[in-house]
C-alpha cells in the first residue's frame, strides 16, 4: 500500500517539476520574443534618410516594411521571383540603397572573426564574408534571375564587393 502512495507521491512530483519547467521555458521564450520586438521597434524608428543623404527619398520613406518584405520572399524554401521583383521595381536607386542598408541592418550577419565563431551558433556571424542581402539574393535565385535581382543593387559599391 505504502510503495502504491509513494509512487503517486513521486508521479505528482514528478509532474509538478515538469510543468514548473514548461510553464519556465514558455515565460523565457515570450520575454526573449518581447524583448526582441522592443529593439525591432526601436530600430524600425530610425531614419536611414540621416545616414544616407539620397536626393531621391522622401522624407517619411521607411524602408523597414520593404527590407521585411524581401526577407519574407526569400525566406524559407524557394523564392517568390514574382513578389521579389514587385517590391522592387517602384523604387529609385536612392530607395534601393536605403532598403539594401535596411535589409543589413536587420537580417545581415557579419563576418565570422574566427574558426571557433564559425563552429558557434551562437557567434550569431555569417562565414568568412559575412551574409547580407547580395549572399541571400544568390543564395535564391540562378542564371538570368540571378542577374535580374543582382541588377537593382548593382548601382552600390558595398553590394558589388564579394570579399572583405
Amino acid at each position: 500500500m505504502t510503495s502504491i502512495i509513494l509512487r503517486n507521491k513521486t508521479f505528482w512530483i514528478i509532474l509538478t517539476i515538469v510543468l514548473v519547467l514548461i510553464v519556465g521555458v514558455f515565460w523565457y521564450n515570450k520575454r526573449k520574443t518581447a524583448k526582441e520586438n522592443e529593439r525591432l521597434q526601436d530600430f524600425h524608428k530610425t531614419k536611414y534618410n540621416s545616414e544616407f543623404n539620397g536626393e531621391n527619398v522622401p522624407e517619411d520613406f521607411n524602408p523597414q516594411p520593404i527590407a521585411d518584405a524581401l526577407f519574407q520572399a526569400m525566406n524559407g524554401a524557394g523564392t517568390t521571383e514574382t513578389r521579389f521583383y514587385s517590391i522592387l521595381e517602384p523604387l529609385n536607386k536612392d530607395q534601393l540603397t536605403v532598403v539594401h542598408n535596411a535589409f543589413n541592418a536587420t537580417y545581415g550577419k557579419p563576418p565570422c572573426r574566427s574558426l571557433l565563431d564559425r563552429l558557434n551558433p551562437a557567434a550569431d556571424c555569417g562565414g568568412v564574408n559575412g551574409i547580407y542581402l547580395r549572399q541571400w539574393i544568390e543564395g535564391d535565385f540562378d542564371g538570368d534571375e540571378l542577374n535580374k535581382a543582382l541588377s537593382f543593387f548593382s548601382h552600390i559599391p558595398e553590394f558589388n564587393r564579394t570579399k572583405i
